[in-house]
């Protein structure tokens, strides 16, 4: 996933700058480290690993990180199978 991870601490930032935008306009949120694996545990999903493979800073794209998941305890192969069962645009890529 390609997604932005709030980062800890009670500094000002760009991702808690549009954690405020997103609950105002949309009931949206960003998430920190700990809710994205609380999210994927929901699922039985977890944080293999996150990098930041080139922050972006302009306005349109904001920080992106890559959060890369895997199923806890199923193999690789299982673990496309049912990722890809739960995203309906890569329902067909198995």
């Amino acid at each position: 996933m390609v997604d932005g991870v709030v980062p800890p601490g009670p500094e000002p930032g760009f991702l808690k700058h549009m954690d405020l935008h997103m609950l105002v306009l949309v009931g949206g949120k960003e998430r920190t480290e700990d809710e994205w694996r609380d999210l994927l545990a929901a699922e039985a999903f977890e944080i293999a690993r996150i990098t930041q493979p080139g922050r972006r800073t302009s306005s349109k794209s904001g920080p992106s990180d890559r959060i890369e998941v895997e199923a806890a305890g199923i193999e690789p192969a299982q673990d496309f199978r049912r990722l890809t069962a739960h995203v309906p645009c890569l329902s067909g890529f198995s």
